[in-house]
């Protein structure tokens, strides 16, 4: 137990403490059982200081001195009946549990566990954004025209969308952009607030493309544009510069972007793979007297 609190207490422990010269720290191995130091006749091992400096990145004469401050701690804390202590006892537990998950799962889950053919599907999912001619991102008002509306619906539709147009020109960011939408529909007239990218390689309606290209640059809009669909007054929010990046380049990126994902996966397979090699009885009937 006094070495399961000495090893919670590492961490957060510095060095201070002087140390015999004599002491054959700096070239210690990892597995070298020789005793470098004892506090209170407990050994601290040249095994030990060496894992302690990895894991800090410290010198062996820091971790040496780190080691020594933590036993002493664990020492005193011993005599003061901490031993017992029930949170003594889940931080050991736990501090089991970490290094058990150190040698065993994240010693053989990494990220070259997400599959090829994992990174193929992102590849295909994301490659309209990994390769495209230049592309601009849009933000449009739309007030939608029906077959059946008459010329004062539609001259009503319109003059609605000239005060967007207007309005819009004070815009200063996308979302300021959208929230018009709300600000000028009422119960007679509803606007929609919507986005999406002009791509000059597939075109969609030939006048609202020549509005979109024509918008200057980011931050500007439109006038008001009548197609099929309606009247829009339309947002320059970004331009996107023409991108090519293959599968085997954009690979290790997408590995990195899919690795949390992968890990939690696979550490949820990891725990009910344990869990089964155990055996485990429930009383659920108990948890509402816990409660």
């Amino acid at each position: 137990m006094k070495r399961a609190i000495a090893l919670a207490l590492v961490a957060g422990c510095g060095g201070g403490h002087a140390v015999s010269d004599r002491l054959p720290l700096a070239k210690s191995p990892a597995d070298d059982e020789s005793v470098v130091a004892t506090v209170d006749g407990r050994a601290i091992r040249a095994a030990d200081v060496a894992r302690q400096a990895r894991a800090s990145g410290q010198s062996a004469r820091a971790a040496l001195d780190a080691l020594i401050e933590a036993e002493a701690a664990a020492g005193e804390a011993e005599r003061r009946g901490f031993v017992g202590d029930a949170d003594v006892a889940q931080a050991a537990k736990q501090s089991m549990v970490r290094r058990f998950l150190a040698e065993t799962f994240e010693k053989d889950v990494t990220p070259a566990s997400v599959s090829e053919a994992e990174l193929r599907a992102e590849y295909e999912k994301r490659k309209w954004r990994l390769v495209h001619p230049e592309m601009r991102e849009l933000r449009q008002i739309l007030a939608p025209t029906a077959l059946a509306d008459d010329a004062d619906r539609r001259q009503l539709l319109r003059a609605r969308m000239e005060e967007v147009a207007l309005a819009a020109k004070e815009a200063r960011t996308p979302e300021a952009f959208e929230a018009l939408a709300k600000r000028f529909s009422d119960g007679e007239i509803t606007l929609a607030a919507q986005s999406g990218f002009a791509d000059r390689d597939a075109p969609t309606v030939k006048p609202f493309d020549d509005a979109a290209w024509a918008i200057a640059k980011p931050g500007q809009s439109s006038g008001v544009v009548e197609t099929g669909f309606g009247f829009h007054v339309i947002y320059y929010a970004r331009y996107l510069p023409a991108e090519n990046h293959g599968y085997d380049e954009a690979r290790e990126h997408l590995r990195a972007d899919l690795w949390p994902q992968a890990r939690r996966r696979e550490f949820a397979r990891f725990v009910d793979a344990l869990v089964e090699k155990h055996h485990v009885e429930l009383r659920p009937q108990l948890l509402e007297a816990a409660e």
